[in-house]
Formats: structure tokens, sequence, C-alpha cells
């Protein structure tokens, strides 16, 4: 087995779904300075792929996408993974926000929730995080199922 290399910071992944790409990218900014690498996927299809390729620990996704709903990944994510499931979005109607809750979401914020509160919770979800397989740091960009998906700061595991 290769010694590991010390000049590589081992950090938890964090996946930023929205297909706005202002928002991911704010989103994503976010989850960095609380201690996260990110990934960032515009679609419930290439969310699903990257959380089952990176084995990603925090997943901030918004209610709606072109492919699905924040339903249909949450049940999706719960079939092979444990990973905080944070939904950060501008439709914050209880009957929505309960039913996110129900199909597999850990918290649900407004879209507009103060940024100090939402790095918050991103430290509090970072603290209880395993970092003993989180991935070394690369930058990549690839096509995944047609839609554009932002890796930053990740190494793909090995198929």
């Amino acid at each position: 087995m290769p010694a590991a290399d010390p000049t590589v910071t081992w950090l938890p992944v964090a996946l930023v779904v929205d297909p706005d790409p202002a928002a991911a990218s704010e989103l994503s900014a976010m989850a960095t300075m609380a201690g996260f690498q990110t990934a960032v996927a515009e679609s419930v299809t290439a969310a699903l792929v990257l959380a089952r390729r990176l084995g990603v620990d925090l997943v901030i996704a918004e209610a709606e996408f072109v492919d699905g709903d924040v339903l249909t990944l949450a049940r999706e994510l719960r079939e092979f993974s444990e990973a905080h499931l944070l939904v950060a979005s501008t439709n914050t109607e209880e009957v929505d926000v309960v039913a996110a809750l129900h199909a597999g979401a850990d918290d649900h914020v407004a879209k507009n929730v103060p940024s100090r509160v939402l790095r918050a919770k991103l430290e509090a979800v970072r603290r209880r995080c395993s970092a003993a397989g989180a991935n070394p740091v690369r930058i990549t960009t690839r096509q995944i199922a047609g839609d554009v998906v932002r890796e930053r700061g990740l190494r793909m595991p090995a198929p």
C-alpha cells in the first residue's frame, strides 16, 4: 500500500444541487468556507450519479429541477446514502417543507437564510462527518447525463 501523500488535505464532500449557476456557486462557496470539498450538479440525474460516485457527506439541494424535484432526489438518495440532506429553497410553504423532511431531507432552510446561520448549520454537519473516506484535491469539469457538472476540489475515486 503506497504511503499517504502529506501534501493532500482530506475533507468531507458536499454536493450542491441547484439549476441556477449563481445560486449553486454561492452555496458551494459557503460549503467550502465551512470546510467541505464541493461538487456541483444542475439536475437530479447528475446529482445521483455524483453522490453515488463520490460518497458525499452532505447534499445541499434546491427544491425544483428540470428532471424532478427534491422529493425524488431525497427518496433515491436514501436508497444508497446516509449523507445529510439540506434543502435550501425559495419554496418554504409548510406542506412542502414537511414533504421534503418525510421524503428523507434532514433540514430545510429558506434560500435567503442569513449567511451566518447557514454557515453554522454547515459547520455542525462537518463536525459530524468522518474524514476517513474523504477525497483528495483535484479540479475537473465533465458531462454527466447531458448536464455540465462542475467538480471542485475533488479526485474521482477509481470506478
